[in-house]
């Protein structure tokens, strides 16, 4: 099984399995609490999670403070608005990132660059490996969450696909969008719109006598 591939999902994009990397509650017994944590997904999934991952989002930071204050409270985070689906990618980030740390990408990107020039190959493939319907969820997620360089990578990999395209119409068929985008018919807009065109004119024979001066 890959280790980007994502629990099953029926017609509704419910899952209807497990997410591959998700542990059972029976397995939790056997982890180090003093190097890792558990993140629980708002339908019960478990996922495992450095604690050196902290440092990358503040959600979870800010909450495992709250529960270093309070010994009677398990060695865990409970992420209430995230699915089991999109939280077990977002464990798998948080592992990968401990091992080879995401450097911040910082816009402008240049035109003409490529996802994969842009970004190290192992979060290059996270980011296409996943359908636009789960980019979308973990990107909510992961602003939920203060991961920012989540956010950014996958922000990034949506942006530079987009630069890519020529029309609305072709932006619209990357996102599945059903609306047909049709060239409008500038004499039909025209007539609908006379005195903008009428100022338009004027504007621009103003322009071209000034440049002939």
């Amino acid at each position: 099984m890959s280790e980007f591939t994502t629990a099953t999902t029926n017609e509704n994009n419910t899952p209807t399995s497990s997410p591959p990397n998700a542990i059972t509650p029976d397995a939790v017994y056997d982890l180090d609490k003093e190097s890792t944590i558990l993140i629980q997904s708002n339908d019960g999934y478990l996922f495992v999670i450095p604690r050196a991952s902290l440092q990358f989002s503040t959600f979870l930071s800010s909450m495992m403070e709250a529960v270093c204050d309070d010994e009677n409270t398990e060695n865990m985070v409970t992420c209430e608005l995230v699915e089991g689906d999109a939280l077990g990618r977002i464990a798998l980030f948080l592992n990968h990132c401990v091992e080879d740390e995401l450097e911040e990408l910082k816009p402008p990107v240049p035109q003409g660059t490529k996802f994969e020039d842009l970004i190290p190959a192992w979060y290059s493939n996270y980011a296409k490996e996943m359908t636009d319907n789960m980019c979308a969820k973990i990107i909510i997620a992961s602003d939920y969450m203060g991961i920012p360089r989540l956010s950014a990578l996958l922000i990034a990999y949506f942006g530079l696909r987009i630069r890519e395209c020529k029309t609305p119409q072709e932006i619209a068929d990357m996102f599945g969008i059903k609306r047909k985008y049709k060239t409008p018919d500038m004499a039909k807009l025209e007539e609908k719109y006379p005195m903008c065109y009428a100022a338009a004119r004027e504007i621009i024979k103003k322009q071209v006598e000034a440049s002939s001066n």
